[in-house]
């Protein structure tokens, strides 16, 4: 699943394991000549697929909104 926020590419994996639904997020974006790439590897579970990409999206969107409130992340 794919996703756009204030300029930053946002792409959440999610698959089932036997504790529950997974996910991993990349956020991708530039920042000035160079491209970033920051991966998070989310450890908890959820009990359905669109609980795990919702959660994963919503962390993704308040790291992306907290690094442009504060330029030194």
């Amino acid at each position: 699943m794919e996703h756009f926020h204030k300029e930053h590419h946002i792409q959440v994996v999610v698959w089932e394991d036997s504790t529950g639904w997974v996910a991993n997020v990349y956020v991708d974006y530039q920042q000035g000549l160079q491209n970033r790439l920051v991966t998070f590897m989310l450890n908890q579970p959820w009990a359905t697929y669109s609980e795990a990409v919702e959660a994963s999206l919503a962390i993704a969107k308040r790291w992306i909104d907290d690094r442009k409130s504060d330029p030194r992340l």
